[in-house]
């Protein structure tokens, strides 16, 4: 849904994953809290793959190697340092990289309290900092480095008197301001400071301009959604099973609890407990099938819409149309075992299929509120 019509959709994807690396895992699944698929490095190369199906010119990436180890955190900024020697621009931010990974960076900027205390080349960072009086120890890491420099100092203080620790407390927030002042002003007075002229004399200010919401039409957005969300129930085939199992159960227990229901005042009784059971029952299972499969899919779904490929409306649709078949086959088993079994209204087929409705609408509005 970002792309024109006349794009080569499979010529693109083959090349992103040519160029990210990931031809080993071309037809494995992204996998998921259910499924196992891909590893950690390969599912950042894949969303920073979705991101390049555009072709941008401008990539952002907020902490691409968080909860990754420095092996797999190096090969994926080793990739987003191939996407800027190809022309890009990649900007990220990144917490102590290992002193291979921070070789890879061409700039560098270093915040300290939110303001700019370092903006130049990186190969340039300790020379200014050992210039300025914050010597880099021998054989330390310089992200390492620049973290102590830039990190307030830690509360120690064994005893109990309060005052003590708030003089502790204020001692350290004032010799953390007084550094933060003084690097500040040797930035900013320094020739190392970075001026938008140095970056690109042609550099302009980014103007608002109007465009669609959307890029493709609803009935595109809503055929690419429902083929979609078929595809990951069957994928997720296990999240079936479990359903069908779960119902099976449910409908033993009221069976065993209830047994067959007679005419008499006690059978009366049961019957209205049965049926505020059943519909209890009916309405919770399917909000927790929905609750046990959306989280995983919510990340996904708000990375899209931020980028405004399709309306939240189709979206809720084509999930709601997608869940039908099974709720409508599991409901439907569920009504069977539970109805006949127990000695409800036989006298007439129409009793049954009225509680088979009401069930399925009960269904169908745990759905909504499960996705909601």
């Amino acid at each position: 849904m970002k792309l024109p019509k006349s794009s080569d959709y499979t010529d693109i994807v083959n090349r992103l994953i040519e160029n990210l690396g990931l031809g080993k895992a071309a037809d494995t699944k992204i996998g998921g809290t259910l499924v196992k698929g891909v590893s950690g490095g390969e599912r950042k190369r894949t969303s920073i793959g979705v991101e390049l199906i555009t072709d941008p010119s401008l990539i952002f990436l907020d902490e691409p190697t968080t909860g990754l180890d420095s092996f797999t955190a190096f090969q994926v900024v080793e990739v987003l340092n191939s996407l800027a020697m190809s022309g890009r621009t990649v900007i990220c931010t990144i917490h102590q990289p290992n002193s291979k990974t921070f070789a890879l960076f061409d700039q560098l900027m270093l915040l300290m309290h939110g303001r700019v205390i370092y903006m130049n080349q990186a190969s340039k960072a300790l020379g200014y900092f050992s210039k300025i009086g914050f010597q880099c120890p021998e054989r330390t890491n310089p992200a390492d480095f620049f973290m102590d420099t830039m990190s307030i100092e830690k509360y120690e203080y064994d005893g109990e008197d309060p005052e003590e620790l708030n003089k502790r407390k204020s001692q350290i927030e004032d010799d953390y301001n007084q550094k933060l002042r003084f690097l500040i002003d040797q930035y900013e007075n320094s020739e190392f400071k970075c001026k938008w002229d140095d970056v690109d004399p042609n550099i302009q200010v980014l103007d608002k301009t109007d465009k669609s919401q959307y890029r493709v039409g609803i009935f595109t957005q809503f055929f690419i959604l429902q083929l979609r969300a078929f595809k990951n129930i069957f994928r997720l085939s296990i999240s079936s099973y479990v359903k069908v199992i779960s119902a099976l159960i449910l409908s033993i227990m009221v069976i065993l609890i209830y047994g067959r229901l007679g005419n008499d005042r006690p059978g009366i009784q049961s019957r209205n407990g049965v049926l505020f059971f059943s519909c209890l029952t009916f309405m919770m299972n399917s909000i927790n099938s929905v609750l046990l499969i959306f989280p995983d899919e919510k990340p996904v779904f708000t990375r899209e819409q931020h980028n405004d490929m399709y309306s939240p409306t189709i979206y809720f649709i084509t999930k709601v149309i997608s869940e039908l078949p099974i709720a409508f086959l599991l409901t439907l088993i569920v009504s069977i075992l539970i109805y006949f079994p127990l000695g409800l209204n036989t006298n007439s087929a129409s009793h049954f299929f009225i509680y088979f409705g009401y069930s399925l609408l009960l269904v169908f509005v745990g759905i909504d509120i499960g996705l909601l």
